[in-house]
């Protein structure tokens, strides 16, 4: 229950509401960085060593008003030293 990082002010200029959009999601030890259409949203330090750095990947969506999401397209890669 607390914001751990606020997205980039930019984001609104390049979020496609009623089109596909390019996520990017990258985590590396407790370096997390997203992308949406090729914007750097976020990037972020984990500090809190509770957090776990690895575990199971999911797709969520927050609470809030009923809507749909769909996804596609989807690809996980293994990052290797110096990715």
């Amino acid at each position: 229950n607390k914001v751990l990082a606020t997205a980039s002010p930019e984001l609104k200029k390049v979020l496609k509401k009623d089109d596909w959009n390019r996520y990017v999601i990258r985590a590396q030890g407790d370096h997390v960085v997203l992308i949406i259409n090729d914007v750097t949203t976020v990037d972020y330090h984990e500090k809190d060593p509770k957090i776990a750095r690895s575990g199971i990947i999911a797709l969520q969506v927050h609470s809030g008003p009923a809507l749909r999401i769909d996804f596609r397209n989807l690809r996980i890669r293994e990052l290797k030293s110096g990715d």
